[in-house]
């Protein structure tokens, strides 16, 4: 508890931000090579899927001390005038698709099957 209390500033924002970022890097990172409780070995692929799916746990606001992010696209002014000459879809801007990005984070499995496909 604070004698003053204020709004966090987007810096001090940022720095809780990168410190849960690089917490999940480091807790990743330090996981044992093998699942103590299965056996089964932790394979580089494993560690990547798991610091995602953290980031993303993250931004979705599941930790305690941050809550929900809103991821928006902002692209440039020009971009969508370019896309439509070249017969192809546009991003507007403003497009949040920060809703439960977690729950829509694919298995490896099913990655590569969507990778295979598309």
């Amino acid at each position: 508890m604070t004698d003053s209390p204020r709004a966090y500033t987007s810096d001090e924002l940022r720095d809780k931000f990168l410190h849960e970022v690089r917490t999940i890097a480091a807790y990743w990172a330090g996981l044992p090579d093998h699942d103590r409780a299965t056996g089964k070995a932790m394979t580089v692929r494993d560690r990547c899927d798991g610091v995602a799916f953290s980031i993303l746990a993250l931004l979705d606001g599941t930790t305690l001390d941050i809550p929900g992010i809103d991821l928006v696209f902002q692209p440039d002014e020009e971009d969508k005038e370019y896309y439509i000459q070249n017969g192809e879809n546009w991003i507007e801007p403003g497009t949040v698709v920060s809703t439960t990005l977690r729950h829509h984070f694919s298995s490896p499995t099913q990655q590569t099957a969507d990778e295979t496909q598309g």
